[in-house]
């Protein structure tokens, strides 16, 4: 078995998704030595600013397809409804972004099937946020 080397730099992550949970997912990961939450994304782009602010969060976009093509963006956390998480997670995944996903993983097996023979494709990181 190979032991893999520490990283030198923290994990860049994104939330998607600024409503109520998404404050808990701020700052658990604000307390993870080696994450760094770079990014923030929302629809609504005065709530996305505010988010941003108040978790001092350096960039808030209101376009997904923009933070995911954003270079320095390494991974994700899904918080929205439910039926967006497939969709945003196979975008993310396509993106080349590891996603952390809130529960449910999907509203479809199928959905989830989708989403694992992405990842696994892509040789990112997609699993479901269970606490």
């Amino acid at each position: 078995m190979t032991k893999s080397k520490p990283r030198s730099s923290p994990v860049r992550l994104a939330i998607i998704g600024t409503g109520g949970m998404a404050g808990s997912h701020a700052h658990q990961f604000g307390a993870i030595h080696g994450c760094k939450i770079v990014a923030a994304c929302d629809i609504d782009a005065d709530r996305v600013e505010a988010f941003a602010a108040t978790h001092s969060i350096p960039s808030a976009f209101s376009d997904v397809d923009k933070l995911l093509a954003a270079p320095d963006i390494e991974a994700v956390s899904i918080v929205t409804p439910d039926a967006f998480h497939a969709p945003l997670s196979l975008a993310a995944i396509a993106a080349g972004k590891h996603v952390l996903c809130e529960k449910p993983l999907a509203l479809t097996y199928a959905d989830a099937k989708r989403m694992t023979i992405a990842a696994n494709k892509a040789g990112v990181v997609n699993m479901v946020n269970l606490s």
